[in-house]
C-alpha cells in the first residue's frame, strides 16, 4: 500500500487500459469514475459538460486526500474483518470528493489541474540531461528515459507531443549544432570536436555537418 499520509489522488475516466505514469510517486488512491457519476457531480457543482470535461489526472488536495484515506480505511477494515462495505458511507465519500473537485473546477474556471500525462517538466529534465551528456556517444532513448523516470515508449511518445520531433533526432540536432559553434569558434581539431559532440569519428562529423549545412567542417572553418 502506497504512503497514506499524501493528498494525491488520481482520477481516471472508466475504462482506461493500459499502463499508468505519474510524476514522482504513485497517488494514494485512484478513482475509476464513470459518466454517471461525473454527472452527478457537475449538477452538485452547477456544471455542466462544456464546462467540467473529466481529464485524466492526479490532484493534489488536503480534504480529497483525507476523502481518500477514510476510503482506503473502510476498505481495509472490511476486507480484515470479512464483513461487506457499507454502500451508503461509500457513496458519501464519493460524494465528497466528486464535490471537491467540482468546486476546484467551478473557482478556477479550468476544466481540470494538468493531466500526469502531460508533463513539461519531464521535458525539460530530458533536454538537460542531452545537454549534459552530448558527448556520451552511448546517449540514447533508453538512458534518457531512465534518467527522468518514464518508460522508453512513454518517454518518445511525450518528447514527439511537445517537441514535434523524435528524441533521436533532437540528439542528432543538439549534436550537429554545438559541433557547428566549435568548428566556427575554435581551433580546435575536428576529431576531437566529434569526441565532445559525440560523434564516432571526424568522418561521421563531416557527414553530418555537410548535410546540416551543406559544407564541410573545413570550409565551414575557412569562410
Amino acid at each position: 500500500m502506497q504512503d497514506l499520509t499524501t493528498d494525491d489522488t488520481a482520477i481516471l475516466s472508466a475504462g482506461v487500459k493500459g499502463p499508468l505514469e505519474f510524476d514522482s510517486h504513485a497517488p494514494t488512491i485512484i478513482l475509476e469514475v464513470g459518466e454517471r457519476t461525473l454527472s452527478e457531480w457537475q449538477g452538485l457543482a452547477g456544471l455542466n459538460a462544456e464546462d467540467a470535461p473529466l481529464m485524466d489526472g492526479t490532484f493534489n488536495d488536503s480534504i480529497m486526500g483525507y476523502y481518500g484515506r477514510i476510503l482506503l480505511h473502510h476498505i481495509a477494515t472490511a476486507s480484515e474483518r470479512a464483513f461487506a462495505l457499507d454502500d451508503l458511507s461509500l457513496q458519501a465519500i464519493m460524494l465528497g470528493i466528486g464535490t471537491r473537485l467540482m468546486a476546484q473546477i467551478s473557482q478556477t474556471g479550468t476544466s481540470a489541474p494538468r493531466p500526469a500525462r502531460v508533463n513539461t517538466n519531464r521535458i525539460a529534465e530530458a533536454k538537460v540531461y542531452i545537454d549534459q551528456n552530448l558527448s556520451d556517444r552511448d546517449l540514447c532513448v533508453e538512458s534518457i528515459s531512465s534518467a527522468i523516470g518514464l518508460s522508453a515508449p512513454r518517454f518518445t511518445d511525450l518528447f514527439k507531443e511537445h517537441e514535434g520531433e523524435t528524441p533521436y533526432a533532437y540528439v542528432l540536432r543538439q549534436r550537429t549544432k554545438r559541433a557547428h559553434l566549435l568548428i566556427c569558434e575554435t581551433a580546435r581539431p575536428f576529431a576531437i570536436i566529434a569526441f565532445e559532440c559525440g560523434f564516432s569519428s571526424a568522418a561521421h562529423l563531416s557527414t553530418v555537418v555537410k548535410r546540416q549545412f551543406g559544407a564541410s567542417p573545413k570550409a565551414i572553418r575557412n569562410r
